[in-house]
């Protein structure tokens, strides 16, 4: 069945063309895009950028996997930890399986080590995450992953962020209530 899957997904990609590519920029969050690629059934990308005022730096990239061949588990776990180390957090379950990386300068935190970005709880956050997510299954030679997504997040730049654009957008609706005052007519007695 694995043989069979891959080779699917090699037919699926040499099929793939420009034409099966979208970009699109979210009307909520101009600073968010997603690429998807083969009319979503192969996948997407997704990348967020700072918000002003803040420079357009790029803060998170995630990637989704919609069809990908399954490999052993022990095989994926393995090659994440030769090229990652020793993850800093994992949340394992019978059908999920999710691998954190998380660095920060002189912060050791375990509750941001597994948190999500831009969640309740990721606000006292300052390092930088990598999240790799698979389902798993149980094959006929054992434990079989398929990877789902993976994401890279810098924490601190997006609680930052976030911290400067409520600020801003703070400042611009009190500049904007003063000029409206400032144009009003004093009232008529």
């Amino acid at each position: 069945p694995e043989e069979v899957e891959a080779k699917a997904l090699e037919e699926d990609l040499t099929k793939y063309d420009e034409k099966m590519m979208t970009v699109r920029g979210d009307i909520e969050n101009p600073f968010l895009y997603e690429q998807t690629w083969g009319n979503g059934q192969l996948g997407r990308d997704t990348f967020e950028y700072m918000r002003p005022p803040s420079e357009p730096r790029l803060t998170y990239i995630k990637r989704d996997v919609s069809r990908q061949p399954s490999n052993p588990a022990d095989l994926i776990q393995n090659s994440l930890m030769e090229k990652y180390g020793e993850p800093t957090g994992n949340n394992e379950g019978r059908s999920n399986a999710t691998y954190y990386w998380y660095q920060a300068e002189g912060e050791e935190n375990d509750r941001c080590a597994t948190a999500k970005a831009k969640t309740v709880g990721a606000e006292s956050c300052s390092g930088a995450q990598l999240r790799v997510s698979m389902s798993l299954v149980d094959g006929a030679t054992g434990k079989l992953a398929r990877l789902r997504d993976a994401a890279l997040a810098d924490f601190g730049i997006i609680n930052q962020n976030k911290i400067d654009f409520d600020e801003h957008v703070a400042d611009v609706m009190l500049r904007l209530e003063q000029e409206r005052l400032d144009r009003a007519e004093p009232p008529r007695l």
